[in-house]
């Protein structure tokens, strides 16, 4: 069964890291999109039906 995912990162080598690791672990995971803002991923989200997204904060919760 193929997983669908998105990736939400505003970094793009960042996104692009994630998207090897994830196809190293899975060859058939299916990326749908890698989006750099939440925003238009809730967007996405309310058009698109993902198996899985990733949302990596490295930052502090204020």
């Amino acid at each position: 069964m193929m997983t669908k995912v998105l990736i939400i990162e505003d970094e793009k080598p960042a996104q692009d890291h994630l998207e090897r690791i994830l196809k190293k672990g899975d060859p058939d995971v299916q990326i749908l999109d890698k989006i750099d803002n939440v925003k238009t991923a809730v967007t996405f989200l309310q058009n698109h039906q993902a198996d899985l997204f990733l949302w990596i904060s490295t930052g502090r919760w204020h």
